[in-house]
C-alpha cells in the first residue's frame, strides 16, 4: 500500500516536455507583435514631422537690405554757412545734386523726412477730431485711420534714417514714399465713396462738438473736390520724392565684389 501511495504523486507531476514547449511558443507570439509596434511608431514620427513643418511659407514683406550687395563708399561731409549756423547740407558724392532745383540733395531728403512726420501727425489729429463730429458716422474716420497705416510705416522709415544714415536705411526711403502714395490714394477713394454714395445730407459740416455754430459748412461737391485736390498734390509730391530718394540711394553706395559679399554674409 505504501508503494501505491508513493506512485500517485509522481503521476501528478506534469511531463518535462510540456514545460519546455510553453516558453518556446511565447516568444513566437512576441516576435509577431514587434513589427506592428515599430510600424506604428514610424507612422507617429512621420505625422509629427508633417505637423512640425510649415504648410505655407511665410512671405517676407520687408524691403531687401542693400548692405548685402553694396557698401559705403569713400565720402566726406561738406559744411556750408547758413543764416546763423554751419549746416551739413551735402557730401562729396552728392555735391551738385539738388532737390526741387534749389535745395542740396541731402538737405532735401531731410526736408522730406520732416514733412512726412509732420504730415502723419496732422492726419492722425484730424481723424481723431473728426470722430467728435456729430454729422459724420464714427466709422468714417476710423476707416481713415486704418487706411493711413501704410503712411505710419513709411514715416517710421524716415525716422530711422534720421537716427542713422547708412546703406540699409537709405534703401528704405523710397519704399516710405511709395507707402505714402498708396495710403493717400486709398483715403481719397474712401472719401469719394462715403460722401457721394453714403452721406445723404446736402452740406458737409466740418468740425466737432454739438452746436452747429462751431462747424464749417461746405457743399458736398466742393468738399469732395477739396479732398481730391489735396490727394493729387500729395501724390504728385511723393511721386517726385520717390525719384529723389532713389537718386540719393544710388549716389551713396558702391557695389561689393564677390569676395566681399561672401565675407559680409559670414559675419
Amino acid at each position: 500500500m505504501s508503494d501505491k501511495g508513493d506512485a500517485k504523486p509522481e503521476e501528478e507531476v506534469p511531463p518535462a516536455a510540456d514545460n519546455n514547449a510553453d516558453p518556446e511558443k511565447e516568444p513566437l507570439v512576441e516576435k509577431k507583435e514587434e513589427p506592428k509596434d515599430e510600424k506604428k511608431d514610424e507612422e507617429k514620427k512621420d505625422e509629427e514631422k508633417k505637423d512640425d513643418g510649415p504648410l505655407v511659407p511665410v512671405p517676407n514683406f520687408e524691403p531687401a537690405d542693400d548692405a548685402d550687395n553694396y557698401k559705403e563708399p569713400e565720402n566726406r561731409p561738406i559744411y556750408s554757412q547758413c543764416c546763423c549756423c554751419i549746416c551739413h547740407c551735402s557730401d562729396s558724392l552728392t555735391e551738385g545734386a539738388t532737390c526741387c532745383l534749389l535745395i542740396p540733395l541731402k538737405a532735401g531728403i531731410t526736408f522730406i523726412a520732416v514733412l512726412t512726420v509732420v504730415l502723419i501727425a496732422v492726419q492722425i489729429s484730424q481723424q481723431f477730431f473728426l470722430m467728435l463730429n456729430d454729422q459724420v458716422k464714427w466709422w468714417y474716420p476710423f476707416v481713415n485711420v486704418c487706411l493711413y497705416l501704410p503712411t505710419y510705416t513709411g514715416a517710421s522709415f524716415f525716422v530711422v534714417w534720421l537716427g542713422k544714415d547708412n546703406i540699409s536705411n537709405r534703401g528704405r526711403l523710397f519704399c516710405g514714399c511709395i507707402l505714402v502714395v498708396i495710403s493717400t490714394a486709398l483715403v481719397a477713394a474712401w472719401a469719394v465713396i462715403y460722401f457721394v454714395w453714403i452721406y445723404k445730407q446736402e452740406y458737409v459740416y466740418y468740425g466737432w462738438g454739438t452746436p452747429e455754430a462751431g462747424y464749417l459748412k461746405f457743399q458736398k461737391k466742393y468738399y469732395v473736390f477739396r479732398e481730391l485736390l489735396y490727394a493729387v498734390i500729395l501724390l504728385t509730391l511723393y511721386s517726385y520724392f520717390i525719384c529723389v530718394t532713389l537718386r540719393y540711394r544710388d549716389l551713396l553706395r558702391e557695389e561689393r565684389s564677390e569676395e566681399d559679399k561672401k565675407a559680409y554674409s559670414e559675419e
